[in-house]
């Protein structure tokens, strides 16, 4: 197995997304970010589960998973599985790849 980490950036991503969820109700914020960690430890325990998104990554080391209307980014290799963002599918998905991750 892997090493496992969730980056900071994707932390962030969490945090904003309950702070979203909770303006209406802290209550449905909390079931459904337990939800994307529930999802985001399955990534971690199956790395290869995730599927490439050619329309929306240029790099092809990059999987995606969905959780309802959002997508776990992430990067696998055989030392580490590493969580990189944490995205609703209506964001432009490449811009904000682009500012977190160097071409390849």
């Amino acid at each position: 197995m892997t090493r496992f980490v969730i980056t900071e950036l994707a932390t962030e991503d969490i945090g904003q997304i309950w702070d979203y969820i909770a303006a209406d109700s802290s209550e449905q914020a909390d079931q459904f970010i337990d939800l994307i960690y529930a999802e985001i430890l399955r990534v971690g325990s199956s790395p290869r589960i995730g599927h490439r998104r050619s329309d929306v990554a240029a790099q092809p080391t990059l999987l995606f998973w969905p959780v309802g209307r959002y997508l776990i980014v992430y990067r696998t290799n055989s030392e580490e599985t590493a969580i990189l963002a944490v995205l609703h599918g209506s964001r432009d998905i490449p811009a904000v790849l682009r500012d977190r991750e160097p071409d390849e």
